[in-house]
Parts: structure tokens; sequence; C-alpha cells
């Protein structure tokens, strides 16, 4: 059975320490599936059916791209990677046919009801961004049908796709030519940017999942198409910005993957024990309200 979307998800290195929590949440979204290429270890326990993994280096993987695109050499770090996103449809059209949308994205991100809220507006568009003031490089769509000619649309992408720095070549604020659906779906919380839901920059301080919904202390029975921690989990922004909390934590892991599978909290010290429902929405779905 073909799939709506086909995710394609080069990772080299060193798997985080959340891998299997991520895989978790994939399992949730059958209509999706994800296809890895990797040098990683082994995981704990089984994919779920809809995630594959294909062994592939940096260097195979750069070669596959030399094959498709003569003139530029790939990628010298697994980072520059996000530079040459544009071209994955490219690379692998055998896993794509068939499906309406193949995509990209990265691994510090928990899925809820990702495939629902892919509305039928949604998928008349050419390229699918969850950011609306520029691409959402952590998770695009791209109808299948333009991935020959995709990087051809990023503005810049041949003339900056061999600078050996990332350039932020996913993550465009236009793509020359084609329909985006961009609308913001508040997936990335503490950016000095964006304010929240409320209009306000105050954000979420706990995000609950389970079952594939993924909902927040802050937004009531509002459920998320994803939660992507960046500012919580760290690096060079995020700690610009005052965040990166986790870069301080021996662990973020406090749970065994087996009772995530049952539900879990993320939060600022990171992926802990489903402790029970919390009150804040097991209240929202009561058909009256307190005090009235």
């Amino acid at each position: 059975m073909q799939k709506l979307v086909v995710m394609l998800m080069p990772y080299f290195g060193r798997w985080p320490e959340w891998i299997d929590i991520y895989l978790e949440t994939c399992r949730w979204n059958p209509a999706i599936s994800f296809e890895f290429f990797t040098d990683c270890g082994p995981l704990s326990c089984p994919p779920p059916p809809n995630v594959r993994m294909h062994r592939m280096t940096l260097d195979e993987f750069n070669r596959r791209f030399r094959a498709c695109f003569p003139e530029h050499a790939g990628a010298s770090t697994p980072y520059k990677l996000c530079d040459l996103r544009p071209a994955y449809g490219a690379m692998f059209p055998d896993l794509i046919e068939g499906s309406p949308f193949f995509g990209w994205g990265d691994l510090d991100v928990v899925y809820g009801g990702l495939a629902a809220s892919i509305t039928d507006e949604m998928r008349r568009a050419d390229i699918i961004s969850f950011n609306g003031d520029h691409l959402s490089g952590h998770l695009t769509l791209v109808r299948t049908e333009l991935a020959p000619d995709l990087p051809g649309h990023f503005p810049g992408w041949a003339e900056k796709v061999d600078h050996p720095a990332y350039q932020h070549l996913d993550e465009p604020k236009t793509v020359a030519g084609l329909d985006v659906h961009a609308r913001e779906s508040f997936n990335t919380p503490l950016s000095p940017l964006k304010p929240w839901t409320n209009g306000r920059f105050r954000f979420p301080r706990e995000w609950y999942w389970r079952e594939g919904v993924l909902t927040s202390d802050l937004d009531g029975p509002r459920e998320f198409s994803h939660l992507h921690f960046m500012h919580w989990k760290g690096g060079e922004w995020p700690r610009a910005c005052g965040n990166a909390q986790w870069e301080g934590l021996s662990r973020v892991v406090n749970l065994p993957i087996e009772e995530a599978k049952t539900g879990f909290r993320v939060n600022s010290t990171g992926f802990h024990s489903w402790t029970g429902e919390p009150a804040r929405r097991w209240w929202s779905r009561l058909p009256f309200r307190f005090g009235t």
C-alpha cells in the first residue's frame, strides 16, 4: 500500500538518546513511511513497520548525490546534509514513486497526529511548510512529481550548496514558481522571534504524548502535529536565546521505551513517565466549568 508521504531521512554518526521515542511517534502515523539512510549502531528495539533502515555511510550517500548532481561535491559533514535536502527526491526516485508527497526532517521532533493534520487544502499545494514565515526545514513535504527539478526552485541552491558551512538552503522564505502552503503550526516553542498561540511570548513548559496525540500544558485540548524541541536540545542558536537546557543534563530519557509507548511527558529536563493525565486536560473536557 502506497503511503501519503515518504520521508527521506539520512542520519550518520550516532543515534540521539531519544531515538526509540522518536520512532514510537512515527509508528502512530502509519500513512507516512520513514526511510533512513544511516551508519548508526543498532536500535535497542525493532523499528515500527513504517520505518526502514538502509545501511549507508556518508561517503556512499555523497556518491549517490554526485551521480545525480555531478557538478556538486556533496556534504562534508552530517549537518551539511540539510543543504542537500531539496535533492533527496531526485536521489531516491524508486522509494517515493507512487506516493503523493515525499519529505525530509529532523530527529529533535515528537510527532503527534501528523498525517491527520494534512488537510485537503494542504494536499493541493506543491510544498507544505509548517512554519508561516519560511520553509520549515525540520519538517517539509513536497509533491513527488516535482522531485527531479526541485533544487532549481530553491533560491541560490546551485551557487551555495558547495559552501563548506551550512547555508540554510532548506529554509528559504520563498520558493520560485511553486505553490507553498505555509501556515504557522506552533511547533517550536521558546523562539524569541515568534509568539505562541496566545499571541504572547509565553510558551508551554511541558508536552504530553499518548497514543499519537500530542498536547501541551498551555493549550488545553488542542492537538499539535508535532513538537520541534530544538530549544531544549541545544545548539548555537538555542544557547544564544538563553535555552539549551538539555546540554547540562547527564541524560534526557528518564523512562524505558516500553513505558514510553504507553505515554510520556517532555520538558526542559527531558523525557519522563506519564504520571496520569494532566488536570488541565481532563478539566477541559468537562461539560461545565467550575465556578460557573
